[in-house]
Order: C-alpha cells, then sequence, then structure tokens
C-alpha cells in the first residue's frame, strides 16, 4: 500500500495513503506483539502449575512416609517431617500467590 505513494505526484495524497498504511502497520504490530504476550503469559503459567504440581508430589510422598512411621510408632523424625512439609507448603504457596500479586495492580 505505501508503494501507491510513488504513483502519485499529490503531496496531500501521498501523506494520507502513508497515514493510512502506517495505521495498518501499527494494527499488524500490535496484534504480533499481543499474541506473543500472550503465549509468554501461558508458558509461565504453564511452569508455575508444574511446579506446584511437582511440590505437591513431594508432599504427599512425605505425607505417606509420615503415615507409615505413625503407624509403626515410630515417632522421633515426626517433628523434622512436619517441619520440611509446612515449608514444601509454603514454597508453594509463594509459588501460586506470586502470579496472584502479579496481576494485582
Amino acid at each position: 500500500m505505501i508503494f501507491l505513494t510513488f504513483l502519485t505526484e499529490n503531496n496531500a495524497l501521498e501523506i494520507a495513503i502513508s497515514g493510512f498504511a502506517s495505521v495498518f502497520i501499527g494494527i499488524g504490530v500490535n496484534n504480533f506483539s499481543s499474541l506473543e504476550t500472550r503465549q509468554h503469559d501461558t508458558e509461565n503459567f504453564r511452569s508455575k502449575i508444574g511446579h506446584s504440581i511437582e511440590m505437591l508430589r513431594i508432599v504427599r510422598a512425605q505425607i505417606s512416609l509420615i503415615n507409615t512411621e505413625v503407624k509403626q510408632r515410630i515417632y522421633q523424625n515426626i517433628n523434622a517431617e512436619f517441619d520440611e512439609l509446612e515449608k514444601f507448603i509454603a514454597l508453594s504457596i509463594k509459588v501460586l500467590g506470586d502470579e496472584a500479586s502479579e496481576k494485582t495492580p
């Protein structure tokens, strides 16, 4: 469309064609950047969900270990294991909480 300016000798028409073309160029760039931003946000969200799932798997394994020890009446490590569970849960909350705080203005 910008090449149409070469076919005219009227400066006002050239400016109008250039302005019209720049609007479409701006729309195209904006659409491309919004798609790229959305893709980045989606990848970031998937990453956080993946980390959270891994943390939940670790917590589940730790709970299973504690459950087995309680059934066997082995109590000496339970406090340390609960402290570790608390750290995993706090880390999971932080990973998911960061997503919520980024969305808040």
